[in-house]
């Protein structure tokens, strides 16, 4: 009776050890898994604004070809009248604006990715979402157990004051959208806790 009962037994842990092995993972799996071993958030940002190219080429239509580049060596400038008709006021010049996030970016797992992408969204101060974005980050040097600042530049953003930026991890990534992360399609790049 003892032999069986240590038969059963050992058949039994055979079976949920067998279970618990399951089937290999597939290479979208692995990704997924690696992916949940990292977490993201947005320590700060700066705001960036530029001249539009538009703006920038209306600057020179008042002086052009030789003549213009004559008067402005002669320092003459033009007058208040010339530059906009009495009583308008000069429209504020167009700008493009870039936000730089930084970003510190932490990993728990041994191993790792050397990509990782992250949405990033900005919403005003109600919490209305203004715009999305993916980033593919090097984090490669992220090593396991730690974190690592990161920064990245949004471009073509429209901030507007009391406006905040959020970084996650996205999890899970739907199939259907797998395509627009790097890491789906270059899994084969997952590395070991020792390189990073």
């Amino acid at each position: 009776m003892l032999r069986r009962s240590t038969a059963l037994v050992f058949v039994a842990l055979a079976l949920v050890a067998a279970l618990a092995c399951g089937q290999p993972k597939s290479p979208e799996e692995k990704v997924a898994e690696l992916r949940s071993e990292y977490t993201v958030k947005v320590n700060g940002f700066a705001v960036k604004e530029q001249p539009t190219a538009m703006d920038q080429g209306m600057a020179q239509e008042g002086m052009p070809g030789e003549e213009g580049a004559q008067a402005g060596a002669a320092g003459e400038m033009p007058q208040a009248g010339e530059m906009a008709q009495a009583g308008e006021m000069a429209e504020p010049a167009p700008v493009q604006q870039s936000v730089i996030l930084d970003m510190l970016v932490s990993r728990k797992g041994r191993k790792g990715l050397t990509g990782l992408t992250v949405d990033i969204s900005e919403a005003d101060p109600q919490g209305n979402e203004k715009g999305h974005w993916r980033a593919y980050l090097d984090v490669s040097s992220v090593l396991p157990g730690s974190s690592a600042q990161i920064s990245y530049t949004v471009d073509d953003v429209d901030y507007q004051k009391g406006d905040g930026f959020n970084a996650e991890v996205r999890q899970p990534v739907p199939p259907a959208e797998r395509s627009e992360y790097r890491e789906f399609q270059d899994h084969g790049q997952a590395n070991s806790g020792s390189k990073g």
